[in-house]
């Protein structure tokens, strides 16, 4: 074992006060090799420099050293011993004789990330900037520009809708948006893209060449999008409240002949493109593919006015009946409405309640109207069909306006949550009633399509007095056995209404 001077010093000494102390015996025992291996290290913090040892002192360290190697085999190990200590760091790192290689520096990424200015987006430049904002206000009125085809709705609603993020905070400034004008114009960039998502079904990721942010930020506020859209759903979508605004929906169904009708109800079917394995049965009902459904009610100019939670598409309609706005207008005060009718003699008499027109799937209530089932197409039945039909048909019309406008209902909602679904379709609701509002502040003359395909009073049908009809049972017979009390009263309440209003229609034709 080689040393350097400095420690076989020390180690000569520690060696010699041992020797001494066990006598002239050459077995040292144990405990003494312990002790000087103690006394070593302590010895070890007080090392004298190269340069300090006389030479005297390495003659004696010499002749030490010679001594100790005639020693005991236990000397030996308490060499080996002592060496193996020298080469610890007693501050936890071993080996302090070899060298650390140096710590490994990170490399510059290759494509290094930078922020882009949104000021300078594809957007921006084309619809929001100074120079082309007022040329963009006028052209997006038309329903057949540019910006109507990218974001479905005009300039001016996107500064609306802006106006209330801003307002409500939900959105905040950032490290990079620190003035109105940047958090204004970033804003708008989010809702038209997410206006465009929702009607084009346009990816989130094609949007970061043209508004310069990431996809990830694009998808993260339109889910923010979704959600404070349709915590405010009571203000866009509602029953009217008051009878004056319900006195506009019943005079428009009262001119064609539906007096006391307060809107058109039916069930809408959206496909569900990631519907789970285990609701798949669930939602796949009369169409081909998963579904979930909604219950609408809709007035003749196809303003959304009620929406039903959402549903499984394999639920028939008569379930899906029991959503809130059917038993509002069977229970708060619409049920004390009245309203006016002729007889078949021309008698003018009232009745109380506002009812719905629908198909013939739904249950049998007075509040619910639907057309005669095997009925004729002449006659009084088969008159009052005709003309209920026709006027149901603007909640279908509403139904192809929101697939065809709002793509992302025609295209699947892709999306496994229900509640994230029902979201969707009822914020697609929302803008579609705001459009309606656009029209009506613009002074745009809608053909009201109340009537649409309805008989003509000119094709002699009543000329000479209505055609005496058949008794016969069909489908709207009802069979009383086994129902309960009230459900057998409901029912006849609900067969005379519909027997006075179609009187009521062909008194009013005549006349």
């Amino acid at each position: 074992m080689n040393l350097s001077p400095a420690s076989s010093l020390i180690f000569g000494s520690t060696l010699s006060s041992g020797s001494s102390s066990s006598g002239t015996s050459s077995s040292g025992s144990s405990s003494s090799g312990s002790a000087s291996s103690v006394s070593s290290i302590s010895s070890v913090s007080s090392l004298p420099s190269a340069s300090s040892v006389s030479s005297s002192d390495v003659d004696d360290d010499s002749s030490m050293s010679s001594s100790s190697t005639m020693s005991s085999d236990s000397d030996d190990t308490m060499d080996r011993f002592m060496a193996s200590q020298l080469s610890i760091d007693w501050t936890g790192d071993s080996n302090l004789d070899r060298d650390i290689p140096p710590q490994r520096k990170r490399s510059s990424n290759r494509y290094a990330f930078q922020f882009g200015d949104y000021l300078d987006c594809n957007y921006y430049r084309k619809f929001l900037c100074q120079d082309i904002r007022d040329v963009t206000y006028e052209k997006s009125q038309d329903r057949k520009s540019v910006f109507r085809s990218h974001f479905r709705v005009p300039l001016k609603t996107i500064d609306d809708l802006t106006e209330m993020h801003i307002r409500n905070g939900w959105v905040r400034y950032t490290g990079r948006v620190r003035t109105n004008f940047q958090l204004s114009i970033r804003t708008q960039l989010f809702i038209m893209c997410a206006l465009e998502h929702m009607g084009n079904r346009k990816p989130h990721c094609q949007f970061e060449t043209e508004t310069n942010m990431s996809a990830s930020s694009h998808l993260h506020f339109f889910n923010n999008f979704i959600v404070n859209m349709y915590s405010v759903r009571s203000e866009y979508v509602f029953y009217p409240r008051t009878m004056e605004e319900l006195q506009v929906t019943v005079h428009d169904y009262e001119s064609q002949h539906l007096p006391g009708a307060g809107g058109s109800i039916d069930v809408v079917h959206v496909k569900w493109s990631n519907c789970p394995a285990g609701d798949y049965n669930k939602c796949k009902g009369k169409e081909s593919f998963p579904s979930v459904a909604f219950e609408c009610v809709t007035n003749n100019s196809r303003r959304v006015l009620g929406i039903s939670p959402i549903q499984f598409g394999a639920r028939s309609d008569k379930h899906i009946s029991f959503d809130p706005t059917v038993e509002l207008i069977k229970k708060q005060w619409y049920k004390d409405v009245e309203w006016e009718y002729y007889t078949a003699d021309g008698e003018l008499k009232k009745e109380k309640g506002i009812y719905f027109i629908c198909d013939g799937g739904y249950l049998r209530w007075k509040s619910l109207i639907c057309p005669y089932a095997g009925s004729d197409e002449i006659g009084q039945r088969g008159y009052f069909n005709t003309n209920l039909e026709s006027i149901r048909k603007d909640v279908e019309c509403t139904f192809g306006i929101l697939k065809k406008r709002w793509r992302i209902l025609d295209y699947g909602l892709h999306y496994y949550n229900m509640k994230k679904c029902e979201m969707v379709f009822t914020v697609c609701c929302i803008m579609h009633n705001i459009l309606l509002d656009v029209g009506e502040d613009q002074g745009l003359n809608y053909v009201n399509p109340v009537g649409r395909g309805g008989p003509i009073g000119r094709d002699g049908l009543f000329l000479e007095g209505p055609v005496e009809l058949q008794q016969r049972v069909g489908r709207d017979a009802i069979t009383l056995r086994g129902m309960k009390a009230a459900d057998r009263a409901d029912a006849l309440q609900w067969m005379a209404r519909r027997d006075l209003l179609a009187a009521h229609l062909e008194y009013c034709k005549r006349h």
